[in-house]
């Protein structure tokens, strides 16, 4: 299979480090042009075509940065997001509203034929389970909406990282059904520990123990470069019939749970 993607032009979030960087680093190696995007500056050198601030939390940062990112973009990959660090109120505004709100707003500034891909996690495991809680939230019509319905219905919760993922990925799936037939399609991919600067947070807020555990379950976590890979490969015309998916990056870290029949996600 070759993994030319000379003439192809991604937007890629996050990319000042970890996933997104590691992402943006690989496309640049097929030969793609990689506008990046991100609220930090680059960690590392990166040879983009442009870069752009991204403050994901803010809906009228988000528009100015699609007003400058201009157009004829193959795909639009979302690895932006904040850690279980961070406010529940935070986590849902940039994980779920403000990655939604960024994908609707560079819809036409992507090719007739084209792709969007939500980078999720995999302690969404349990999202099938939880379709009636957060479909009122994915229904809302605004970043403002969706606002409103959280203060009205609170997520505050140990796991509010892992829901505000759910939330994610149920929009995905149904908004790939909603473009079935218009030539975009759009998938969540959800990786499990992975070694990023973002992994100190989650060892700050849930401790050392549990995430060793969860290590444990696929032999190790795995690396950005894992992630990156298999975010790559999805570009490739290949990949063209997945959609409305929700792909799992986690080197069997949702087998495990689900194989095992843990209460995982479900206080």
């Amino acid at each position: 299979m070759d993994l030319n993607l000379s003439g192809k032009k991604f937007f890629v979030t996050g990319v000042a480090s970890g996933i997104g960087h590691a992402t943006a680093e690989l496309l640049i190696r097929a030969g793609a042009e990689v506008v990046g995007a991100d609220r930090a500056e680059l960690s590392k050198p990166l040879p983009l075509a442009a870069f752009h601030h991204l403050d994901l939390s803010d809906p009228a940062l988000i528009d100015r940065a699609v007003a400058a990112a201009g157009d004829g973009y193959d795909a639009l990959i979302n690895v932006a997001g904040v850690s279980s660090l961070a406010s529940t109120d935070m986590q849902f505004r940039v994980n779920f509203l403000g990655t939604r709100h960024l994908t609707l707003a560079m819809v036409p500034r992507l090719k007739a034929k084209s792709a969007v891909f939500n980078v999720a996690s995999s302690t969404a495991v349990r999202w099938e389970q939880h379709l009636d809680r957060f479909t009122p939230l994915v229904e809302t019509k605004s970043f403002e909406e969706g606002l409103q319905w959280l203060k009205a219905n609170p997520q505050e919760s140990p796991i509010s990282y892992a829901w505000s993922k759910e939330a994610l990925i149920i929009w995905t799936m149904r908004t790939g059904l909603e473009w079935i037939g218009t030539g975009r399609r759009i998938n969540a991919l959800s990786p499990g520990l992975t070694y990023t600067p973002m992994h100190a947070e989650f060892v700050q807020a849930h401790g050392e123990a549990l995430l060793k555990k969860d290590a444990e379950r696929t032999g190790d976590a795995g690396s950005a470069e894992d992630v990156a890979k298999a975010l790559v490969l999805l570009q490739h015309d290949y990949a063209g019939w997945w959609n409305a998916a929700n792909i799992n990056v986690d080197g069997g870290f949702s087998a495990s749970v689900l194989m095992a029949k843990e209460n995982f996600g479900d206080v």
